[in-house]
């Protein structure tokens, strides 16, 4: 019988050999990006949050910064200045445009769904099968068909 120690992993299970390059390539872009906003280098606190709403929403940093550009145009700030507090705000903002796009995506979904299971109206003397109808004028009674006037 053979032990697990002695079998060797496919090269397809190990961890590629430079996983944190990655990441410290995002950490780079980041320091990058944001040098107006922190001219000394993003803080750790600050870069844990930034990397978080990269994880989170799955965007690149370059759209990441799109957006917090967009956030301080919104904000009305000339100089806004990247902080923990505003990285927060920023990933709040982000999230709610994520949620108010998601229902008005659901809503015209609603709308579309709601066209396509109308009910067929009958049109002319055919009923909603293309199929003639014969219409009574005046209902008659059992006792007006058997006792006429």
């Amino acid at each position: 019988m053979l032990h697990a120690s002695r079998v060797p992993l496919p090269s397809t299970l190990l961890p590629p050999p430079h996983s944190n390059c990655k990441m410290d390539d995002t950490v780079a872009e980041l320091n990058e990006l944001f040098a107006g906003s922190a001219p000394d280098g993003l803080p750790k606190d600050v870069l844990a949050e930034l990397q978080s709403v990269l994880r989170v929403h799955s965007i690149s940093p370059q759209e990441l910064f799109y957006k917090w550009e967009s956030y301080c145009l919104k904000m009305g700030a000339e100089e806004t200045r990247l902080t923990l507090d505003t990285a927060r705000s920023l990933k709040h903002d982000i999230q709610e445009s994520l949620e108010r796009e998601t229902r008005s995506r659901a809503g015209r979904q609603m709308e579309k769904r709601n066209a396509v299971t109308a009910t067929p109206r009958a049109r002319g003397s055919t009923d909603v099968f293309r199929m003639s109808v014969n219409r009574v004028l005046a209902p008659f009674s059992m006792w007006e068909l058997t006792h006429p006037p």
